[in-house]
């Protein structure tokens, strides 16, 4: 392990950071200039321009075994604006762990403006429920991206878990941007966004290559329950999105969220991505379940005339968000809003008239067992409305649930739909014109169980399943009897 700076001095310097096992305590030893990098306590303070980890370099700041641990890495502001970056070149590995903080563009004031950050290589950012690491004070967050004259990487690791990201110094909205790429693994999971987002970007993860994504998970919870004090702008491309009581204030962004399936379903392009999908996903969108994204108690607050608009297909859910400035959702070219107890979104939309609808869905959580009350997995659910207007068929997991996304128990059924925003609402599951779903449950070995329901509400049911016993009359097999 080494970090080494070059140039004739700090403001025009950089600190190299090569070899495994580097901590803010050996970065100050090896530096051993105060000009250059000062470590108070737990704080070290880098004051050069550039921050580079390059190919087999390591920085680890907190310790994997203890989260209780405190240090923090202050990137000092140097120069003029937009003069100040830290890049994890591939093959290279950016670590925090529990109580811990990386702060870029330290000192920053409202009058400047920092710079970006890029990473190319491994970045693991771990906490958990008491310790969660912070990253913030960059305008800019680039994963995969290439700004050093490299093209596309296919080496790249990202796990952001428990953590805070954002807060910007001087005032600024931060990007956090997903581009062209390639993991080995990929996690997004309970990261809180912090005082203010400018768009987080999701285009074209591993589009150029056939290469597979491992160990890729696709629910994205993402938090903002701190003050939002720019704008922003939230584009999801080729895996779903969730997000999680948020307030977000859009006050620039025309269309604050935009949502579209081209890469995940195909949609208008003529080539499909299914190469990206994970064997459940596929099942799941062969059954027409699947999530673009979810919006969860999420309050997108616009002075413009829309919330935002998806197209292509994308299946976008939309559950508890109170739409508190009255504004429309556009739906566009075979896509499908779906406003879970959220009336004020599906009051308020504009669907154009290529099969795309805004559907008031509640979930139907069914348990599947056997008459010892044990679940059943790989049960077979086929859901069809009385008219034939949806239809989907699902599968059980272990816990005799319904397989679903983004943490779902169930499936999410139409009560009411609007096809256009001329059109009268259509009920498809209400007492109103005595339209109902019907399901269908069928394992090997039992005895299907079918029952109507009405889905004006979220309704729970177990559902247990009679076994088949097997007969003879004479030598002559009999099954089908339920016992």
């Amino acid at each position: 392990m080494s970090a080494v700076k070059s140039g004739a001095t700090p403001l025009a310097g950089t600190i190299t950071i090569s070899g495994t096992g580097n901590t803010i305590y050996t970065i100050a030893s090896d530096i051993a200039d105060k000009a250059w990098a000062e470590l108070v306590g737990n704080v070290l303070t880098i004051k050069c321009r550039y921050i580079n980890i390059v190919a087999d370099g390591e920085l680890i700041i907190g310790d994997a075994n203890d989260f209780s641990v405190a240090e923090e890495l202050r990137h000092l502001f140097v120069g003029t604006n937009g003069y100040n970056r830290l890049y994890v070149y591939e093959g290279g590995s950016f670590k925090m762990y529990g109580d811990t903080k990386c702060i870029l563009n330290y000192n920053c004031t409202s009058a400047q403006y920092p710079d970006y950050c890029y990473f190319i290589g491994k970045v693991h950012i771990e906490g958990d429920d008491t310790y969660k690491p912070i990253l913030k004070g960059s305008r800019r967050f680039y994963f995969n991206y290439q700004p050093i004259n490299e093209t596309y990487h296919n080496s790249s690791e990202l796990t952001l878990y428990k953590c805070k990201i954002g807060e910007c110094q001087g005032n600024y909205a931060i990007l956090i941007n997903f581009y062209s790429a390639i993991y080995k693994t990929f996690l997004i999971e309970e990261v809180q966004i912090i005082n203010g987002l400018y768009n987080i970007a999701q285009y074209g993860i591993n589009v150029t290559s056939r290469v597979p994504v491992k160990n890729y998970t696709p629910v994205t919870n993402i938090t903002n329950d701190e003050s939002v004090k720019a704008y922003q702008k939230i584009t999801a491309g080729s895996w779903g999105l969730h997000l999680k009581d948020s307030v977000w204030v859009a006050t620039y962004a025309t269309y604050p969220f935009e949502i579209g399936a081209s890469m995940e379903l195909g949609g208008s392009s003529s080539e499909t991505f299914d190469w990206l999908l994970t064997d459940t996903q596929k099942e799941l969108k062969k059954a027409g379940q699947w999530i673009s994204g979810l919006f969860d108690n999420v309050d997108i607050q616009t002075t413009y005339s829309y919330q935002g608009y998806i197209y292509d297909g994308a299946r976008l859910v939309m559950k508890g968000c109170p739409n508190t400035n009255n504004k429309n959702v556009l739906i566009y070219t075979g896509a499908h809003l779906l406003c879970w107890n959220s009336d004020n979104c599906f009051n308020r939309v504009a669907v154009d008239n290529y099969n795309s609808f805004a559907k008031k869905v509640f979930l139907l959580d069914l348990t599947i067992q056997d008459l010892q009350e044990n679940p059943l997995a790989d049960a077979t659910i086929k859901v069809k409305q009385k008219d034939g207007y949806e239809e989907y068929t699902l599968t059980t997991n272990s816990n005799g649930k319904i397989i679903a996304l983004h943490g779902l128990t169930g499936v999410l059924l139409a009560n009411a739909v609007r096809k256009t925003t001329s059109e009268t609402l259509v009920y498809w599951s209400d007492s109103s014109n005595s339209s109902y779903h019907t399901v269908t449950v069928l394992k090997e070995g039992y005895k299907a169980e079918t029952f109507n329901i009405v889905m004006d509400a979220d309704k729970s049911q177990t559902v247990q399943l009679r076994p088949l016993t097997k007969m003879y009359l004479g030598s002559t097999e009999i099954t089908g009897i339920g016992v």
